[in-house]
């Protein structure tokens, strides 16, 4: 696709309990997972019919344990009777029940009639380019000196947190790890703030991010 490599794995999903045999059931859900483990995208089908489900959450959720971006595709969406409010509702739906997932980009789209099935791919290659990025260790702590400089953590007890450096860990999920001289007492809000002004500054803003903090180093934010 567009002169990229892509590899697709498609498996057979996870179904509910009741419509097939509990054997073959685990055998598709293991199958399933086998997949998410070796994926970097994930392309979470969910059925505008039945909307939401507790399964949808549930495999979802694994995927976020993981570390995998995820792309939301709402299938058979040429199926419900629609007004100018029923996509925003289901914007809304699908915002509520995947609160941990605010990055994750969200299509309509229609198997059937083809209704911009045409579109995945590119938010594919969207995310998988995000989802691969690297941003040079200069620039990495620039962003950090004007991420500190702007708004300054909370002191812990009588002492003020000081961070030193940043540096990149990994890819797939971009990972990135703050050196500090208290890792311990990054409070989670402050934590929150950081992950958002990475996602604004570096253009993370489709695939999961993770940040580490460390107690060691010299230069001083």
């Amino acid at each position: 696709y567009n002169q990229k490599r892509f590899v697709l794995i498609d498996t057979a999903g996870i179904r509910r309990k009741g419509r097939i045999s509990q054997l073959v059931e685990k055998y598709s859900a293991v199958t399933a997972l086998k997949a998410m483990d070796r994926a970097h995208v994930v392309l979470m089908v969910i059925d505008a019919a039945d909307g939401v489900t507790d399964q949808d959450l549930a495999v979802a959720g694994y995927a976020y344990e993981k570390g995998r971006a995820l792309i939301l595709v709402v299938n058979k969406w040429d199926l419900p009777e629609k007004d100018d409010q029923t996509m925003g509702k289901f914007i809304a739906e699908v915002q509520r029940r995947f609160k941990y997932l605010p990055f994750a980009p969200l299509l309509f789209v229609s198997a059937l009639t083809g209704q911009r099935v045409s579109k995945i791919m590119s938010k594919v290659e969207e995310v998988a380019a995000e989802f691969n990025q690297r941003i040079p260790t200069a620039k990495l702590n620039q962003g950090l000196e004007e991420f500190v400089s702007k708004h300054p953590p909370a002191m812990a007890g009588d002492q003020r947190i000081k961070f030193y450096y940043a540096a990149q860990a990994a890819v797939r999920p971009p990972t990135f790890v703050l050196f500090t001289n208290r890792p311990d007492k990054i409070h989670f809000s402050y934590q929150r703030y950081l992950v958002n002004c990475f996602r604004e500054k570096f253009d993370f803003g489709q695939v999961p991010l993770r940040l580490e903090f460390k107690g060691r180093g010299k230069k001083n934010f």
